[in-house]
């Protein structure tokens, strides 16, 4: 069974198509703002991020909105161009301060646990000269609690950030690549979204 690559290259640079019935599907209709600020919908975004996620990083990309011919004149393409650079470093920057958010929780559930944990070892220690069964109880359940409590500032710090750090990059990535927009061929390639 041979394997045909999921998107087409121009160039050595791989295509993320995109295409349109009309450009201001492009955006939320919800969002008021001037077409340099707008937000992108929800679908879009979505079909851009996933196609990204596709094609990997060590590639590079450019995104090609198809539009039909006869709207394509009208179309302020430097505006909708700034529009997605501003929309996706916007949200780099959103997926940054996520990061530092968690990782201020991490360092200090960090700092919260470790003192939880000499605490418990603390305690632990005086209940090792007694020699009764409800004492050696209860050293043992301070020693599980104390490693129990470590257990979320450890998986902040060794997981969850990288899924933060990966979404961030991939924003980055995508505020970064060349966009163009090109009337809508007779047969598009695929894969498309089409709206």
């Amino acid at each position: 069974m041979t394997r045909h690559p999921p998107y087409r290259k121009e160039d050595g640079v791989t295509v993320i198509d995109v295409a349109l019935s009309d450009p201001r599907l492009l955006f939320s209709e919800l969002d008021p703002s001037p077409i340099r600020e707008k937000d992108l919908d929800d679908t879009t975004e979505d079909y851009i991020v996933g196609a990204l996620r596709e094609v990997g990083t060590g590639q590079p990309i450019k995104l090609v909105f198809h539009v039909p011919a006869a709207q394509l004149d009208g179309l302020d393409v430097a505006g909708v161009r700034e529009s997605l650079k501003n929309y996706f470093s916007y949200r780099a920057w959103g997926e940054g301060e996520s990061l530092r958010a968690m990782l201020r929780t991490a360092w200090v559930s960090l700092a919260i646990g470790l003192a939880f944990l000499i605490g418990c070892l603390a305690v632990r220690q005086f209940l090792i000269v007694a020699e009764d069964t409800a004492a050696a109880v209860l050293k043992e359940g301070l020693l599980i609690s104390g490693w129990v409590a470590m257990w979320r500032p450890i998986e902040l710090l060794l997981y969850d950030w990288w899924p933060i750090w990966r979404r961030r990059r991939l924003y980055t990535r995508l505020s970064k690549a060349p966009v163009e927009f090109r009337g809508s061929p007779l047969s598009m390639p695929s894969p498309f979204i089409s709206r």
